[in-house]
């Protein structure tokens, strides 16, 4: 049994690669992006762990087991990377080209079954040795290439910030290792292992990106989530809200009035509500007005947040507001219900913290409720938050 540098940094790379396919998928495991990204981090944890494995045990045959491990590892890696590129951060289809995509790993997993029976390299020898190098170089190149043009296409600054760190993440270990792999093909042998030290600090990156930027946790954009109004009319506004402040309307149905008012009049709006869109449609006569609904379905052509993950709501106020210039009004209906989910702290939280963005964006958060809902500190509490107008 050997332990070196290189099996305790495959340790703990797998170890680290475990852990974030885990957390990512748990962010949300409905989401293809998210399904292929911690399958991604799964395959490259199975490539640590073999090659630490390896290093384990003296047996030969053992050993080369362990070897063969961690190959099919990274064989099945390259084209789900290429996968996920392909695909982050909004979800394309790509049909027929799937089979293609995943052709050559086939091709090359046959081959590494064929090296089970024998016990001998087939893959790493000639005639082999070269083209397969280069399908790994190819692969990492390509996903590396769909990435920087997706975020050089991107129009959205949230967007921009989380490819710009999975650049960043996935490029410092990969990269790392496309360059001593690319070795290899003037060198005897696979010599790409270095890449289990820069592991750690891919690791890194995509912790701070999905803490600090949502990475893995934000919805795509959807098509129904573009900043814009329903109308331009140059008559006078209604209703003038000041830009930068929020308020609040204890009357019964001027919300929606302020509300449509302002979008019929140049300036676009989010309406944030736990009931169904289409009837908020149908009843207010919005057609471009994008609407953020608090349920705990999942519903085509809608975007839709549990309505006790308001961090992730908050994130999608953040991305549409992003979008948007000079202006934008946010309108909340719903904001007993979010109290009745999360408790009013909570439920407060989200609505300081959602006026705050609206401020930094020059827009408007517009909050309608019954006040005889609310206890009469509850009361005081939001209006001391949101100016009653």
């Amino acid at each position: 049994m050997v332990i070196d540098t290189y099996t305790i940094a495959g340790f703990v790379s797998s170890a680290l690669l475990v852990s974030l396919g885990i957390y990512v998928l748990k962010a949300d495991p409905r989401r293809t992006i998210n399904r292929m990204a911690a399958l991604l981090a799964f395959l490259g944890a199975a490539w640590c762990l073999g090659k630490s494995m390896e290093d384990l045990f003296l047996d030969k045959n053992i050993a080369f087991l362990w070897d063969r491990f961690a190959e099919a590892g990274l064989i099945l890696m390259l084209p789900v990377f290429v996968h996920l590129a392909y695909i982050f951060p909004r979800p394309k289809p790509l049909g027929s080209r799937v089979a293609l995509l995943y052709l050559p790993a086939a091709v090359l997993m046959g081959l590494l079954f064929v090296e089970l029976f024998t016990g001998e390299y087939i893959l790493l020898v000639s005639p082999t040795r070269i083209p397969y190098l280069m399908y790994q170089l190819i692969f990492v190149c390509f996903a590396m290439f769909n990435l920087a043009r997706a975020y050089v296409k991107s129009r959205y600054a949230m967007e921009r910030i989380q490819l710009k760190l999975t650049l960043i993440g996935v490029g410092v270990s990969l990269s790392v290792a496309a360059f001593t792999m690319g070795l290899s093909i003037f060198f005897a042998g696979n010599i790409g292992r270095p890449a289990v030290f820069a592991i750690p600090v891919s690791f890194g990156v995509i912790v701070y990106a999905m803490t600090k930027y949502r990475l893995f946790i934000l919805p795509p954009v959807s098509r129904f989530f573009i900043p814009a109004p329903e109308g331009r009319l140059k008559t006078k506004l209604k209703y003038e809200l000041k830009e930068g402040g929020s308020y609040l309307t204890k009357k019964r149905g001027l919300g929606p009035k302020i509300f449509k008012d302002l979008t019929v009049h140049g300036i676009p709006g989010l309406w944030l509500t736990t009931s169904r869109p289409s009837k908020i449609r149908e009843e207010y006569g919005l057609t471009r007005t994008p609407i953020l609904w608090f349920t705990p379905e999942r519903v085509n052509g809608e975007v839709t947040v549990n309505p006790n993950e308001l961090h992730k709501a908050r994130g999608e106020v953040s991305l549409y507001l992003s979008k948007v210039y000079p202006r934008s009004i946010v309108f909340v209906d719903c904001f007993r219900e979010l109290v009745f989910a999360n408790g009013f702290e909570k439920a407060m939280d989200f609505l300081k913290k959602t006026a705050g963005l609206c401020s930094r964006n020059n827009s408007n958060l517009l909050v309608q409720i019954d006040p005889t809902e609310f206890s009469k500190g509850q009361l005081a509490a939001i209006e001391k938050a949101i100016a009653p107008l």
